[in-house]
């Protein structure tokens, strides 16, 4: 197994500073194109990137579910202590704007997903190799 190389923090931006301005290159492309191909076909990898998804969805679920106990508190708090402390009302009023960006967010990271699934399954078909040897091979579809 190779091991690839660590780049330091001003390799990254003057990658990302050239990739602005032209896009990746064609070879750089393909490199990429072929350690997909490679960790594809690494158990170990896709199984850690099956479980990385997982963890995801998870921890989406339980931000989830912690903003809307912290919404209904807030809103415990202001029907009990409002007229007391009018102040509360824009500490409410605020985590709700907090509560509905993130929704937005969300639904917005799960939009790009679901198009970038659609979009590979339009132009790359990923099946296995017959008589199960196991190994991926990609190829396009249009």
């Amino acid at each position: 197994m190779s091991t690839a190389e660590t780049l330091t923090l001003v390799d990254i931006e003057k990658i990302l500073a050239q990739w602005a301005v032209n896009g990746p290159t064609r070879a750089e492309q393909d490199q990429f194109i072929a350690t997909v191909i490679q960790d594809l076909n690494d158990p170990q990898k896709v199984g850690g990137f099956q479980r990385n998804i997982e963890e995801v969805g998870i921890w989406a679920n339980e931000v989830d579910a912690a903003f809307d106990r912290v919404s209904r508190s807030m809103e415990d708090i202001f029907q009990r202590y409002g007229s007391t402390f009018p102040e509360l009302a824009r500490f409410r009023d605020d985590w709700n704007s907090y509560n509905r960006r993130w929704v937005t967010h969300l639904l917005l990271s799960r939009d790009v997903a679901s198009e970038h699934v659609s979009i590979l399954r339009r132009k790359w078909s990923v099946v296995k190799r017959p008589h199960g040897s196991g190994v991926w091979v990609i190829g396009t579809v249009c």
